[in-house]
């Protein structure tokens, strides 16, 4: 569905794996940001079961992705800089590489 809709755009497998780290610290907070979020997120996953797949595309972009892989990069960083302080730098810089090489991707791609 996301390649034929989207040429398989949102099928960064660093972004989703971030995602999902983001969704798992959001279910621990329990402030308002992450209620609001989280219920953002639900309402849109429902919708999805249900959708044809014209609707699914446009439900995939109306999701926080992009605010779900920043929670899960800030989340990830904070664990791996107990690991030691070096490795939050690298994995910044290698989301930072692999964003912009799929930026180009998604700039070059015909659709």
């Amino acid at each position: 569905m996301t390649s034929t809709y989207l040429g398989g755009l949102l099928l960064n497998p660093l972004h989703m794996a971030l995602a999902l780290i983001g969704i798992l610290s959001l279910l621990r907070l329990k402030s308002e940001y992450s209620k609001l979020t989280l219920t953002w997120l639900a309402v849109a996953s429902t919708l999805f079961i249900f959708a044809n797949t014209a609707l699914q595309s446009r439900l995939i972009l109306t999701m926080s992705f992009p605010i779900l892989t920043a929670e899960g990069l800030w989340n990830a960083s904070s664990f791996l800089r107990r690991l030691d302080s070096k490795l939050p730098k690298a994995l910044q810089a290698f989301f930072l590489t692999l964003s912009l090489t799929y930026a180009v991707r998604a700039l070059c791609n015909p659709m």
